[in-house]
């Protein structure tokens, strides 16, 4: 199956999954997310989330996420300490499911890595900031004032200019965890 047919298949299924919802004007939600890469250049990455879901149909939030990692180059036996910091603004349409709200959207924002090299008494830091983009599916699922909310990512970022290479290219699974605050509700 190929990756349009899939795509053509998921926005066949996702009308059908809709469902009646109560008339809420909206909702805030402050909370926290970890992340997880898959495949090669996959870290954790916990971070911090606040969102606006508007009438149950749109939703707008902003996501700030730090990662690191230590290596060493066995060829030339230089210490590698990266870091990457996320600041990105989340958009998604909310499609009500049952106790579910399917949410397909999109993260943009800036995604910073600090890379520091030791070789001995030689040390070096660069910097780079590149643009990402990542299309998103997620589903939100309410407990009282309590939102799980679980998602998958395909990440796609420039590559950064670094001495050592770094992938921030690929799949991210990610885990938000929100307190939920009702901003109101329609009154007939």
């Amino acid at each position: 199956m190929t990756a349009r047919w899939r795509v053509t298949l998921l926005l066949a299924v996702l009308p059908g999954l809709a469902a009646p919802a109560q008339a809420q004007l909206g909702e805030v939600q402050v909370g926290v997310i970890g992340s997880q890469g898959l495949g090669q250049g996959g870290r954790r990455a916990p971070g911090l989330v606040v969102g606006l879901a508007g009438a149950r149909l749109v939703y707008i939030g902003v996501r700030g996420t730090r990662d690191g990692e230590t290596r060493t180059d066995a060829a030339t036996s230089t210490v590698v300490t990266d870091h990457a910091t996320l600041l990105a603004l989340d958009l998604a349409a909310i499609i009500p499911a049952g106790p579910l709200e399917v949410m397909p959207g999109v993260s943009l924002g800036a995604l910073r890595h600090d890379q520091h090299t030791a070789q001995g008494a030689t040390t070096n830091d660069v910097r780079s900031t590149n643009f990402l983009v990542a299309p998103s599916l997620s589903a939100e699922l309410h407990a009282g004032s309590v939102g799980l909310i679980p998602e998958v990512q395909y990440q796609f970022s420039g590559r950064p200019d670094l001495a050592y290479p770094v992938r921030r290219v690929g799949w991210l699974v990610s885990l938000r965890v929100v307190f939920v605050w009702e901003v109101g509700r329609v009154r007939t």
